[in-house]
């Protein structure tokens, strides 16, 4: 396979050197908690916090109850469902305030962050009935409705809009399919931080061995027709494992004639999106998406 020769970004690769000389085992070695423990360390460098309103909401689910992060920008446009990254397995709601009020702030929109359960403890298809109720709850504020996520979050919003009727979604370097065998997956350029063991791991702990693993609900990429799924943004970043299986949905997509606006962050590696302390090129990507939004509603 052939190796992708495109620089590394200075901030991309003093944060990728930093985590090095930090030392500790690699994310594929490590217990859930102890990876729920690092992922909450990189996501405290999310950068500035808009100031606006906030309030919790419990929603009541099979099982139990989730919380809802509920974050109000003055004269909301639309209601935008964020589902937050971490490989099904790490991240929280409050982790994710930042990244939010920033999304809020940016968009204009209400930004609503699911606290869904996660895996091993609630292997799938828990966490995404989570993220399907939240979506029907949300739907219910009498605004437009847009479906956001990152990472596995981005996973979950795809499988979200080929269910629930949306008026975009928002996909940021999105877990597409769980084949983990293309050329972004196997290039030694993007074993970073997440890395093709790394993958595997968050798959082996969000399914269990007897699920049908080419299940679209699974590996949205490898549902039959995309036909008729709303417009879509979607962010990538060049260095990343995931980076082809986005490439890959968004041609389908335009094949099949859903509007997709893409934009490849250059010499990015995953996770910059919500490192806005650390990582400058989330602002640029940030306000991408919230033009494009504001195209799609108007």
């Amino acid at each position: 396979m052939t190796q992708d020769t495109r620089p590394l970004g200075r901030e991309a690769a003093q944060f990728v050197q930093a985590a090095i000389e930090a030392g500790g085992p690699p994310l594929s070695a490590m217990s859930p908690d102890q990876a729920r423990a690092a992922i909450a360390a990189m996501l405290a460098l999310g950068g500035e916090r808009p100031e606006m309103s906030s309030a919790d909401h419990r929603l009541p689910v099979e099982g139990g109850t989730i919380l809802l992060r509920l974050l109000t920008p003055p004269d909301p446009k639309a209601v935008i469902v964020f589902l937050h990254g971490g490989g099904f397995v790490t991240g929280t709601a409050d982790q994710h305030d930042t990244v939010g009020r920033q999304i809020a702030a940016a968009t204009g929109c209400m930004v609503v962050i699911p606290d869904y359960r996660l895996a091993p403890e609630h292997r799938f298809p828990t966490g995404l009935n989570d993220c399907l109720a939240a979506v029907d709850w949300a739907g219910s504020l009498g605004l437009p409705l847009v479906v956001m996520g990152d990472s596995a979050g981005g996973n979950l919003a795809a499988v979200v809009a080929q269910s629930r009727p949306v008026a975009a979604q928002v996909l940021i370097y999105p877990v597409l399919d769980l084949g983990i065998d293309t050329a972004s997956y196997h290039d030694p350029a993007n074993q970073l931080l997440l890395t093709r063991e790394a993958g595997a791991w968050f798959w082996d702990h969000y399914l269990a061995p007897e699920t049908l693993r080419d299940d679209p609900r699974i590996s949205p990429l490898r549902a039959a027709d995309l036909a008729g799924l709303p417009p879509t943004v979607m962010v990538l970043a060049s260095h990343d494992i995931l980076r082809d299986e986005g490439l890959a949905y968004a041609a389908r997509l335009t094949a099949a004639g859903v509007p997709c606006d893409l934009h490849m962050a250059e010499g990015e590696i995953h996770g910059f999106f919500v490192l806005g302390a650390v990582m400058s090129a989330a602002k640029p990507a940030l306000a991408f998406v919230a033009d494009r939004l504001r195209t799609i509603l108007a």
